[in-house]
């Protein structure tokens, strides 16, 4: 005969959580530090564009021009890609929260479960201990 410890399966599903929590924390971080590192490029961009327009309005080398631009194409690519980065750390971040409020949902039924079976034995005046 087969027999199970609730609290057994409700530290499972605790450890369960807890990893969850975990992943989904950490996938939060990669979605604010590529947010911040964006942010950054766009200011270095906004910079460069600024040093641009001086050049140009006081008739700069061509070659200072250009070395302007090319910086402004640099941050232009690393914040689409960054941006691209950016989209799939969300998507991750949502997986990882549907599975953490999965793994919460499920402890929070072994918990109700165990409550129900506190209150039965109770009534039944049966000790605890033997069926979890």
């Amino acid at each position: 005969k087969f027999r199970f410890k609730l609290n057994s399966v409700l530290n499972l599903r605790t450890q369960d959580e807890n990893a969850a929590a975990q992943h989904h924390a950490e996938a939060l971080k990669r979605v604010q530090a590529l947010q911040e590192e964006i942010q950054q490029l766009e200011h270095s961009l906004e910079t460069q564009s600024q040093q641009l327009r001086e050049r140009m309005s006081q008739g700069s080398q061509s070659v200072l021009i250009r070395l302007t631009r090319s910086g402004m194409d640099y941050y232009e690519t690393q914040i689409t890609q960054k941006s691209a980065e950016l989209n799939n750390a969300m998507a991750e971040l949502e997986k990882k929260k549907a599975a953490l409020f999965e793994a919460r949902r499920e402890k929070k039924i072994i918990e109700k479960y165990q409550e129900q079976l506190k209150g039965i034995l109770r009534l039944l005046k049966i000790p605890r201990q033997n069926l979890y």
